[in-house]
């Protein structure tokens, strides 16, 4: 059953899809979601949570052009 949560938005949810959408399993990614999702079960803000999250989705898509870069290259 679905419980509604006074701080949910599409906002986040969209960037965990950009962050999740081309990541493998064995991934950096995974230990720092979990990481972060316990801190925001400790009381971690929201505006923290969502810099966090932005700043993930960040470093991938720089990792990932890099790689484009090499691939063209």
């Amino acid at each position: 059953m679905y419980h509604g949560s006074g701080d949910f938005d599409y906002e986040t949810i969209a960037l965990l899809v950009r962050i999740t959408q081309n990541v493998g399993t064995e991934s950096w990614v995974w230990d720092n979601l979990i990481s972060l999702e316990l801190e925001r079960d400790c009381g971690l803000e929201r505006q923290a949570y969502f810099e966090s999250l932005n700043a993930i989705a960040e470093r991938i898509e720089a990792e990932w052009a890099f790689c484009e870069e090499l691939l063209t290259a």
